[in-house]
């Protein structure tokens, strides 16, 4: 009989016991044969191991993309549309398919678009860019979003996409412009009473 080590990431994780009819059956070249299949099982127990734990990260990360009430875009050259979250539908009235392949310039309003795009080019590397930019709807209208980006580089410095999230603050900022036009019509009726006295 032969007991051999089978290791997984240079630990051992158990052995491969060959049993033989009689003492001494196994030669050289058996030995080193079985030594071999040992450090196969070493092998693919560890790609077994290494699918496990990306099968789980991508549970993860589906559970994650499916339940948060942000929008996250990611974006490639010409801001195309490379992968967005299931939220799309609940928060933007889009769809993955409408989205994905389109450029993320297309649903900006076009007030907004010189300004994303001033505030990308003068960005500093590495660092989150947050403004505030109405995105179109399907049925044509254009909520207010808070919007938050990162580029993503490779070692070269190259762009490999733009992470983007986006949620609806439309009711922030109806609130923010009421609250301005009643400060406006205080200011209005202050600067236009008579002191009495």
């Amino acid at each position: 009989s032969i007991t051999l080590p089978v290791r997984v990431s240079g630990r051992m994780h158990g052995a491969l016991m060959v049993y033989g009819r009689r003492p001494g059956e196994f030669g050289r070249l058996a030995q080193v044969m079985l030594e071999g299949l040992a450090a196969d099982l070493g092998y693919g127990l560890e790609r077994l191991a290494d699918a496990r734990r990306r099968l789980e990260a991508e549970q993860q990360f589906g559970l994650l993309a499916e339940n948060i009430t942000d929008v996250v875009f990611s974006l490639g050259e010409n801001m195309v549309c490379q992968w967005v979250s299931p939220s799309s539908a609940a928060v933007l009235g889009w769809r993955q398919e409408q989205l994905v392949g389109s450029s993320g310039a297309d649903f900006l309003h076009p007030d907004d678009v010189a300004a994303v795009a001033a505030a990308i080019e003068a960005s500093p590397r590495g660092k989150a860019l947050m403004m505030r930019v109405r995105f179109r709807r399907p049925d044509g209208s254009y909520p207010w979003t808070s919007a938050a980006g990162r580029a993503i580089r490779d070692p070269d410095g190259s762009l490999l996409s733009r992470v983007v999230s986006l949620r609806d603050i439309t009711s922030e900022v109806r609130a923010e412009e009421a609250l301005a036009h009643s400060e406006a019509l205080y200011r209005l009726l202050v600067e236009n009473s008579v002191d009495v006295v």
